[in-house]
């Protein structure tokens, strides 16, 4: 029988394709190991791939559906090869596309095996965003139906936004393609239950936004006048020590010329309390001389704090 398997006509492959998936469904438990995997190897391996016609091909999926529904002995085993025939889905034929679909939906119902292992999600939307037969894309937005539109749940509107955003940020066009197909298996008012929805989460995110950008702005506004405040500080303070600085000399100049001018009238009281008319010329001689001394030594301090003065102005 398994050579039958690999025979120059197509018709006998298809009829062996059908006999052995027959005999492993009714006889799995005492069938040899060796006899259950050379011929599930040749089947998928081989067969699943026949490029020379599209009908053994189609005629591998369908024997697969049939041994997934019929003997559940064999799930074990098919849990870890049906992954390798999850590329049938973008097969150039139709046929074999839409056998593939019909397998995975059989999938769905057994517990033991789920169908996104077997085909990944991705896989599964790329094909529905593409694909141009209605038999095909029907049979993915059926297989995809629980699990974007769930039905027995307590918040369902919550969790069907939550899994149709999901399904845009995966695959735009998969989406408009999925809500196209799906529509008819729904009734209005959940459509209309829906799209009320949808438009409220929408109002709620544009509140969101809006007092978003509201709020930043109020910021902004706090930092600049912040900012505006720790300037208007720092050049008081500079100002404040500047004052200060110029302060000080002023201070010392006048305290020097204070000076002066107590030192210059104490001479001249001196001078004119130790004249006498006896001392005669020799008294107005040295007054003179220490008058030169004296003034002298107050245009020197005038210098002096002048000089001072301008450093200080500079600065």
């Amino acid at each position: 029988m398994l050579t039958l398997l690999v025979d120059e006509s197509v018709d006998v492959r298809v009829s062996a394709i059908h006999g052995v998936v027959r005999t492993l469904s009714n006889f799995w438990p005492i069938l040899p190991v060796t006899f259950i995997k050379q011929g599930m190897r040749t089947l998928l391996r081989d067969l699943a791939f026949d490029a020379s016609t599209p009908k053994t091909r189609a005629a591998v999926i369908q024997a697969l559906r049939v041994l997934v529904s019929d003997c559940p002995n064999s799930h074990m085993f098919l849990k870890r090869a049906l992954p390798h025939v999850g590329d049938c889905l973008h097969d150039i034929s139709e046929r074999v596309r839409a056998s593939f679909v019909e397998l995975l939906t059989t999938v769905k119902a057994v517990r033991m095996i789920q169908y996104w292992q077997v085909c990944p999600l991705d896989s599964l939307l790329a094909r529905l965003a593409v694909e141009q037969h209605t038999s095909v894309s029907k049979g993915i937005a059926q297989l995809l139906l629980n699990s974007f539109w769930p039905m027995n749940d307590g918040e369902q509107d919550e969790n069907r936004i939550k899994r149709c955003v999901y399904l845009i940020k995966k695959n735009r066009a998969a989406s408009r393609k999925f809500y196209e197909l799906t529509v008819k298996h729904l009734s209005l008012p959940e459509c209309i239950k829906f799209m009320l929805a949808i438009l409220v989460k929408v109002r709620q995110f544009v509140k969101a936004e809006i007092s978003g950008v509201a709020n930043d702005s109020l910021v902004n506004k706090g930092d600049k006048e912040n900012g505006r405040n720790e300037i208007d500080q720092k050049m008081r303070k500079k100002s404040t020590r500047k004052s200060s600085r110029r302060g000080c000399p002023l201070k010392e100049v006048t305290d020097d010329r204070s000076k002066n001018r107590s030192n210059k009238s104490s001479t001249q009281s001196s001078l004119h309390e130790n004249s006498t008319p006896e001392t005669g010329g020799r008294e107005e001689v040295s007054r003179l001389d220490f008058l030169r001394n004296n003034l002298d030594e107050a245009s020197l301090c005038h210098r002096v704090t002048a000089t001072t003065w301008s450093t200080f102005s500079r600065t």
